[in-house]
Protein backbone atom coordinates (compact mmCIF):
# COMPACT_ATOMS: atom_id res chain seq x y z
CA UNK A 1 0.00 0.00 0.00
CA UNK A 2 0.92 3.54 -0.92
CA UNK A 3 1.07 6.30 1.01
CA UNK A 4 -1.46 8.33 -0.82
CA UNK A 5 0.92 12.01 0.30
CA UNK A 6 3.97 11.20 -0.54
CA UNK A 7 3.80 8.24 -3.21
CA UNK A 8 6.38 6.41 -0.82
CA UNK A 9 6.06 2.80 -0.74
CA UNK A 10 6.16 1.36 3.29
CA UNK A 11 4.21 0.74 5.84
CA UNK A 12 3.39 4.55 6.49
CA UNK A 13 -0.35 3.34 7.59
CA UNK A 14 0.03 0.65 9.53
CA UNK A 15 -1.14 -1.65 7.63
CA UNK A 16 -2.20 -5.24 9.39
CA UNK A 17 -1.21 -9.08 8.19
CA UNK A 18 -4.05 -10.15 6.72
CA UNK A 19 -4.83 -13.38 5.58
CA UNK A 20 -5.19 -11.83 1.91
CA UNK A 21 -1.85 -10.03 2.85
CA UNK A 22 -0.73 -13.25 3.98
CA UNK A 23 -1.62 -15.46 0.70
CA UNK A 24 -0.55 -12.29 -1.66
CA UNK A 25 3.41 -12.53 0.22
CA UNK A 26 3.72 -16.13 0.29
CA UNK A 27 3.17 -16.67 -3.29
CA UNK A 28 5.60 -13.79 -4.47
CA UNK A 29 8.24 -15.46 -2.55
CA UNK A 30 7.53 -19.03 -3.77
CA UNK A 31 7.64 -17.36 -7.39
CA UNK A 32 10.60 -15.58 -6.51
CA UNK A 33 12.48 -16.18 -3.04
CA UNK A 34 13.25 -13.07 -1.80
CA UNK A 35 11.07 -11.35 0.68
CA UNK A 36 12.78 -8.07 -0.40
CA UNK A 37 10.30 -8.33 -3.89
CA UNK A 38 7.68 -9.89 -2.24
CA UNK A 39 7.62 -6.97 0.37
CA UNK A 40 7.68 -4.20 -2.80
CA UNK A 41 4.89 -6.34 -4.68
CA UNK A 42 2.66 -6.54 -1.34
CA UNK A 43 3.16 -2.53 -0.99
CA UNK A 44 5.10 -3.36 2.69
CA UNK A 45 8.24 -2.29 3.78
CA UNK A 46 11.29 -4.88 3.93
CA UNK A 47 11.77 -3.95 7.60
CA UNK A 48 7.94 -4.84 8.36
CA UNK A 49 7.82 -8.30 6.86
CA UNK A 50 11.18 -8.89 8.49
CA UNK A 51 9.65 -7.56 12.01
CA UNK A 52 6.50 -10.20 11.29
CA UNK A 53 8.89 -12.59 10.61
CA UNK A 54 10.87 -11.84 14.17
CA UNK A 55 7.61 -11.86 15.91
CA UNK A 56 6.49 -15.42 14.89
CA UNK A 57 9.89 -16.94 16.20
CA UNK A 58 8.71 -15.27 19.54
CA UNK A 59 5.46 -17.24 19.20
CA UNK A 60 4.32 -20.74 19.54
CA UNK A 61 1.49 -20.11 17.54
CA UNK A 62 -0.72 -17.66 15.88
CA UNK A 63 -0.63 -15.76 12.70
CA UNK A 64 3.03 -14.46 12.59
CA UNK A 65 3.61 -17.77 13.37
CA UNK A 66 1.84 -19.21 10.36
CA UNK A 67 3.31 -16.68 8.56
CA UNK A 68 6.60 -17.17 9.19
CA UNK A 69 6.34 -20.76 8.70
CA UNK A 70 5.07 -20.17 5.53
CA UNK A 71 7.35 -17.98 3.93
CA UNK A 72 9.99 -20.42 5.03
CA UNK A 73 8.53 -23.01 3.73
CA UNK A 74 7.61 -20.92 0.59
CA UNK A 75 11.76 -19.69 0.27
CA UNK A 76 12.61 -23.62 0.64
CA UNK A 77 10.92 -24.96 -1.97
CA UNK A 78 12.07 -22.25 -4.19
CA UNK A 79 15.32 -23.02 -3.15
CA UNK A 80 14.61 -26.73 -3.88
CA UNK A 81 13.36 -25.65 -7.80
CA UNK A 82 16.16 -23.70 -8.22
CA UNK A 83 18.86 -26.51 -7.53
CA UNK A 84 16.78 -28.85 -9.38
CA UNK A 85 17.23 -26.65 -12.80
CA UNK A 86 20.55 -25.82 -11.98
CA UNK A 87 21.43 -29.83 -11.56
CA UNK A 88 19.16 -30.29 -14.96
CA UNK A 89 21.16 -27.59 -16.45
CA UNK A 90 24.79 -28.82 -15.37
CA UNK A 91 23.82 -32.42 -17.08
CA UNK A 92 22.38 -31.39 -20.02
CA UNK A 93 18.71 -32.61 -19.34
CA UNK A 94 15.99 -31.39 -20.65
CA UNK A 95 13.52 -28.93 -18.84
CA UNK A 96 10.23 -28.91 -20.25
CA UNK A 97 8.72 -25.72 -19.66
CA UNK A 98 5.27 -24.89 -21.13
CA UNK A 99 5.26 -22.54 -23.87
CA UNK A 100 1.93 -19.93 -24.76
CA UNK A 101 1.48 -17.90 -28.23
CA UNK A 102 0.80 -14.67 -28.13
CA UNK A 103 -2.51 -14.51 -26.58
CA UNK A 104 -1.56 -16.18 -23.80
CA UNK A 105 -3.18 -19.43 -24.49
CA UNK A 106 -1.14 -22.92 -24.56
CA UNK A 107 1.37 -23.69 -28.08
CA UNK A 108 0.42 -26.63 -30.39
CA UNK A 109 3.69 -28.85 -29.07
CA UNK A 110 5.89 -29.49 -32.50
CA UNK A 111 5.00 -33.63 -33.03
CA UNK A 112 0.94 -32.53 -33.46
CA UNK A 113 -0.28 -31.73 -36.47
CA UNK A 114 -2.91 -28.42 -36.62
CA UNK A 115 -6.01 -29.49 -36.81
CA UNK A 116 -5.62 -26.57 -39.98
CA UNK A 117 -2.68 -28.63 -41.83
CA UNK A 118 -3.60 -31.74 -44.03
CA UNK A 119 -1.41 -34.77 -44.54
CA UNK A 120 0.27 -36.49 -47.40
CA UNK A 121 -0.55 -40.10 -47.42
CA UNK A 122 3.06 -40.43 -49.23
CA UNK A 123 4.78 -38.85 -47.25
CA UNK A 124 3.34 -41.35 -43.91
CA UNK A 125 4.72 -44.84 -45.80
CA UNK A 126 6.39 -46.64 -43.67
CA UNK A 127 8.58 -48.03 -46.89
CA UNK A 128 11.26 -45.13 -47.36
CA UNK A 129 12.17 -45.90 -51.03
CA UNK A 130 8.27 -45.28 -51.31
CA UNK A 131 8.60 -41.94 -49.92
CA UNK A 132 9.38 -38.19 -52.06
CA UNK A 133 12.62 -37.61 -52.14
CA UNK A 134 13.46 -34.34 -49.43
CA UNK A 135 16.49 -33.70 -50.48
CA UNK A 136 17.62 -30.80 -52.78
CA UNK A 137 18.99 -31.58 -55.82
CA UNK A 138 22.42 -29.83 -56.91
CA UNK A 139 22.30 -27.72 -59.74
CA UNK A 140 24.13 -28.58 -62.94
CA UNK A 141 26.36 -26.24 -64.91
CA UNK A 142 23.29 -25.14 -67.56
CA UNK A 143 21.10 -24.32 -64.37
CA UNK A 144 24.19 -22.74 -62.32
CA UNK A 145 25.10 -20.31 -64.96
Amino acid sequence: MKNLTTFDSGNRAGLKLTPELHRQFVTIVAQTGRISVASGKCGLGVSTARHWMSRGRNEESGPYREFLDDVERARSDFLLLANRRLNQMATGGLIRMPAFDKSGSPAQPANQPSPLTTVDPKATTADPAERPSTKAKPPTVDEAF
